[in-house]
């Protein structure tokens, strides 16, 4: 019987009988599944007490109107995205005899039933993975602790704020150069992707594709990751890389979202 390497990419674990993740991996991304639901309500809960609060008031005297915390906000959006995206996916590829009610508990609910296509499908891996950061955006808005490790001033000129490193799955939701308490975040460019990947040289008929891994796919494209896999699985994207990473073409993004192909 041969046996193959779990592909969730942080998972070294044997798996067997043609498989793509091992067991525990897939428990682990039904666990999280099933408290996706709790955390969604429990941000609504945080956000209805924000609600509630006496408007404070400002200098003039006037009330400064209600004031939500965004990363509860971010999180509701996040999970009712993931969620819809992913089952949507599962809609497109199996075609179930119904489309699920666009709300977090009915669609991991239907999640759930159709596990088994999940765990079988080649973007499991993802899945595991953006799960797995979404549940933890959602617990970090619930129970936020002090995060963020600072590097030094910024390089730019006429800049000088603070530069602080952010988790990954942060900085991936964060705009580029977005201000956060006085710091501020710097994401690539679309020129600057390309450029590092050799983007300028670029052609249809080109043998050595320029391959970025998904998030950078979604940067370029100006989408949600959740867009580009949907577009690979309707064909109008190739999904290069292994199983359990995925890789796309750049000069295929910029054709299919008609976007200018940097040259520099």
């Amino acid at each position: 019987m041969s046996e193959a390497l779990c592909e969730n990419p942080i998972c070294s674990a044997r798996v067997d009988n043609g498989a793509r993740v091992c067991n525990e991996c897939r428990s682990r991304l039904t666990e999280t599944l099933r408290h996706l639901p709790v955390l969604y309500a429990r941000c609504g809960e945080l956000l209805q007490g924000e609600r509630t609060r006496r408007p404070s008031r400002g200098r003039s005297g006037h009330g400064q109107g209600i004031v939500l915390k965004d990363s509860l906000v971010e999180a509701r959006t996040e999970i009712i995205a993931m969620t819809a995206s992913w089952a949507s996916l599962v809609v497109d590829e199996a075609h179930p005899p119904r489309r699920p009610r666009r709300d977090v508990t009915t669609l991991v609910d239907f999640m759930l039933h159709y596990r088994d296509f999940l765990a079988a499908h080649p973007a499991i891996a993802d899945a595991i993975v953006e799960f797995a950061e979404v549940r933890s955006l959602a617990e970090r808005a619930i129970d936020p602790v002090a995060k963020g490790i600072e590097l030094g001033r910024c390089d730019r000129p006429s800049c000088g704020r603070i530069v602080y490193a952010q988790p990954a799955s942060d900085r991936a939701r964060r705009p580029a150069g977005a201000l956060r308490g006085g710091t501020h975040l710097a994401a690539p460019s679309v020129a600057r992707i390309a450029a590092a990947h050799g983007a300028g040289r670029m052609s249809p008929k080109t043998a050595d594709r320029r391959l970025v891994p998904t998030d950078l796919a979604a940067l370029a494209a100006g989408v949600e990751q959740a867009t580009i896999r949907k577009w690979a699985s309707r064909g109008k994207l190739t999904r290069y890389g292994k199983p359990s990473h995925a890789q796309y073409d750049l000069f295929e993004i910029f054709t299919l979202t008609g976007g200018a192909l940097p040259t520099h």
